[in-house]
């Protein structure tokens, strides 16, 4: 079972920081063809690179296992929807 995002943060809070790793384009834009859309092998492998400071790699392994269980084959999540369901909305 998944647990409950921190509740010292607003769903606005954690979807601002999974936008971070939606794709960008050159101009800055998403190149997401769905908005709200991120690869979780590409967030894992960011977050061991710059989260290394705040998260430790359980940490960051325990949240690829959660997103892992709503990820299409792709490995793809809707963070939206992710951030929802977790936060009880």
């Amino acid at each position: 079972m998944a647990r409950k995002v921190n509740a010292t943060y607003t769903a606005q809070e954690v979807k601002k920081a999974f936008k971070v790793f939606e794709p960008q384009g050159a101009s800055g834009n998403s190149t997401s063809k769905t908005p709200g859309v991120i690869n979780i092998r590409h967030l894992a492998a960011s977050l061991k690179v710059y989260a290394s400071e705040r998260l430790s790699q359980e940490q960051v392994a325990d949240l690829v296992k959660q997103l892992e269980a709503v990820a299409d084959k792709d490995g793809n999540i809707n963070y939206m929807d992710y951030v929802q369901m977790m936060m009880g909305e």
